[in-house]
């Protein structure tokens, strides 16, 4: 009985962290509908945190996008949610040096 039950949880647990690590296709179609670049600067970083709990390069990878981009448009605002984005994701990696320059 405890097995059956260790096992249900166990499939449970893969199959949602499966789903979690996904951006979903929601976000991919209202990136590629933005008229405006601050909206793709805003849905990238959404991917990011669509995913960043299972997968933190993905997620650095979407960040780097959004702060190009960001950078591109001068959106000062942008540009700042995404280096504490990146600052947090590169700590989580043990990579502070690389967090101590976004945070500086």
């Amino acid at each position: 009985m405890k097995l059956k039950f260790a096992l249900r949880n166990l499939f449970i647990f893969f199959v949602f962290g499966t789903i979690s690590s996904q951006v979903p296709d929601s976000l991919h179609k209202k990136y590629a509908a933005a008229k405006h670049e601050t909206v793709c600067v805003s849905v990238l970083v959404d991917m990011a945190s669509a995913v960043y709990a299972s997968n933190t390069q993905e997620a650095i990878k979407y960040c780097t996008q959004a702060k190009a981009l960001s950078e591109k448009i001068n959106y000062k605002r942008g540009t700042a949610a995404i280096l504490g984005w990146l600052g947090y994701l590169y700590g989580t990696e043990g990579k502070l040096d690389v967090t101590m320059d976004l945070y500086a």
